[in-house]
């Protein structure tokens, strides 16, 4: 999965910079279409492993889409893979269903994902490191650290599983995206 959104990634950005430099044979109304906004990375990258993350920033409330569409964002945006979502809601008794249908839950979640400033991979030592992310309250705050060369993504609610980031320093816009293995959860309701 962390292949083919690197290949589409790079696919894209190639095309994108030779349209930009004029290359011979592009048509202007073909150029293709750089992802400017976290937004449309997310739209880009929706069917390589990425899809639970779309649909749950459609089903949110309309201000996670909004701030991610937004040219002027300036943060750290942590994009959870498929596989983690599934290995975390198994693990919890849920479906994607569950965690869809509550939409204050899953506000509070993609939240939890998004910090505020930028935080390249290389800033981040082997001492834990705590940010707060959009998620309001001491539940909205994230730690960060180095174990030997990965960088791994701590939040209260995940217990003792730390995600790790697969793929790092994805410039998009004023942002950067960091793919993760894991969504990070706070307080995730168990299935009744």
């Amino acid at each position: 999965m962390v292949r083919k959104f690197i290949a589409t990634l790079l696919i894209c950005l190639a095309l994108a910079g030779a349209a930009q430099a004029g290359g011979k044979g592009w048509n202007k109304p073909n150029k293709p279409k750089v992802p400017q906004t976290v937004a449309e990375l997310l739209e880009v990258v929706k069917n390589q492993g990425f899809s639970v993350l779309y649909a749950a920033v459609q089903a949110a409330d309309p201000s996670i889409a909004v701030a991610l569409s937004d040219k002027k964002l300036r943060a750290t945006v942590f994009f959870p893979q498929d596989a983690g979502f599934t290995a975390f809601l198994k693990k919890n008794g849920l479906n994607a269903e569950d965690l869809l249908g509550n939409k204050a839950l899953l506000t509070d979640v993609l939240k939890l994902h998004v910090v505020p400033h930028i935080i390249r991979s290389g800033h981040i030592s082997r001492h834990p490191w705590t940010v707060k992310t959009l998620l309001k309250g001491w539940a909205g705050r994230i730690s960060l650290f180095r174990k030997w060369k990965s960088v791994l993504v701590e939040s209260k609610g995940n217990g003792d599983h730390y995600s790790k980031v697969v793929l790092a320093d994805i410039a998009v816009g004023k942002s950067i995206v960091h793919v993760i293995d894991y969504p990070l959860f706070q307080g995730l309701p168990k299935k009744a």
